[in-house]
């Protein structure tokens, strides 16, 4: 037996050496792990923001009012965290109200992987996409009792009052039926790589 064992560690070694490929794929994995955690923290920190901001609105002046103030403030609260945080944040989905929201190609490949999990029973798990340049992560946006006061069922969770405001100033609006647990959208994070 102990013959078999030194034989079977040169050839592991001798792997190793032909394979150099390896230390670029444990690199890669560590690389991905990192954004994952860095872009979760931002979302957490964003959505955490931005959920205070919208609870505030709605517990003083109703749900009306939430939505006027989240339609004219979310995107520079995002966008000044992005700033702060020397990262890109952004929310998108399939089925977008404000058309600066709309998913590309590969943000649209999650959104339908999500909903897949979702289906499934599962939590859809973040995706990393590393290039050269930029480590961008997608994380899902589950959809939960206060979001259906805007992007629920019309008239059933969204009062009329509501729904005229999202018709005014979004004629074009996708972003309402939804139920409890369902992939409203993704956290789109694009952070600069570590060289």
């Amino acid at each position: 037996m102990k013959n078999l064992i030194y034989p079977l560690f040169i050839i592991l070694i001798l792997i190793q050496c032909i394979n150099p490929d390896n230390k670029i794929n444990i690199k890669k994995d560590e690389d991905k792990k990192l954004s994952i955690e860095t872009g979760k923290n931002f979302v957490l920190n964003t959505q955490s923001e931005l959920s205070k901001n919208l609870i505030k609105a709605i517990n003083e002046n109703g749900t009306d009012y939430a939505f006027e103030f989240c339609s004219i403030n979310a995107l520079s609260v995002t966008d000044s965290i992005s700033k702060l945080l020397n990262a890109k944040i952004k929310r998108v989905s399939d089925k977008n109200r404000n058309p600066k929201n709309k998913a590309n190609k590969d943000e649209l490949a999650y959104i339908d992987f999500a909903k897949k999990e979702i289906e499934k029973g599962r939590n859809p798990l973040p995706k990393t996409n590393i290039n050269n340049k930029k480590n961008t992560v997608y994380y899902p946006i589950i959809s939960n009792q206060m979001c259906l006061q805007c992007h629920g069922k019309v008239n059933t969770e969204i009062k009329p009052s509501t729904m005229a405001k999202i018709n005014k100033m979004y004629p074009y609006d996708l972003a309402t039926d939804y139920n409890i647990n369902e992939i409203r959208g993704i956290w789109v994070v694009e952070m600069n790589k570590k060289i």
